[in-house]
C-alpha cells in the first residue's frame, strides 16, 4: 500500500512545484494557471512512466521503484477472492442501510438533545433574571 500511495503523492507534489513556479511567469488567471499545471504534470508523470520501462531505477523519481501490483493476475484478468451471491449482496447492503440509519438517528437525537437543551438553559437563565429584577411582593396582611 505505501507503494501506491507513494507513487500517488509524488507527482502531487510535481504539481504543487509546477504549479509554484508557473504563478509568477503571468499566466493571465488561476485557470490558465491549473490547466496548464495540470498538463505539465500528466506530461512529466508520462515521460517518467515511459522511461521506467526501459530504467526501471527512475521509478524512484515516482516515489518508489517498480509500479504497485493490485493482487494476483491471470492472462490479465484480476482473479478474484470471493464470489458473493444476489442474496448475500442484497443483505450486506440491508445491514448498511440499517447500520447508516441507526448513525443518523443517533446523530439527529444527539444535536436536536443538545439544542433542546440550550434553549432551555438560555429560558430559565432568563426566567430567573426576571424574578431577581421584579418587587417582592408584600405578604397580605392576616
Amino acid at each position: 500500500m505505501i507503494q501506491s500511495v507513494m507513487r500517488t503523492g509524488v507527482p502531487i507534489v510535481y504539481a504543487i512545484l509546477i504549479k509554484l513556479g508557473l504563478g509568477g511567469l503571468g499566466l493571465g488567471d488561476e485557470v490558465n494557471t491549473d490547466i496548464a499545471t495540470v498538463i505539465l504534470t500528466v506530461a512529466i508523470y508520462g515521460f517518467l512512466r515511459a522511461v521506467e520501462q526501459l530504467w526501471p531505477k527512475v521509478g524512484v523519481l515516482l516515489g518508489w521503484i517498480g509500479a504497485p501490483s493490485y493482487g494476483d493476475v491471470v492472462k490479465g484478468e484480476v482473479v478474484k477472492s470471493e464470489t458473493l451471491t444476489k442474496g448475500e449482496l442484497e443483505s450486506a447492503l440491508a445491514d448498511l442501510r440499517d447500520d447508516f440509519s441507526d448513525l443518523v438517528e443517533s446523530k439527529v437525537t444527539a444535536s436536536v438533545g443538545a439544542a433542546v437543551g440550550r434553549e432551555l438553559n438560555a429560558v430559565t437563565k432568563k426566567a430567573v433574571a426576571t424574578a431577581k429584577k421584579a418587587p417582592a411582593k408584600k405578604a397580605a396582611p392576616k
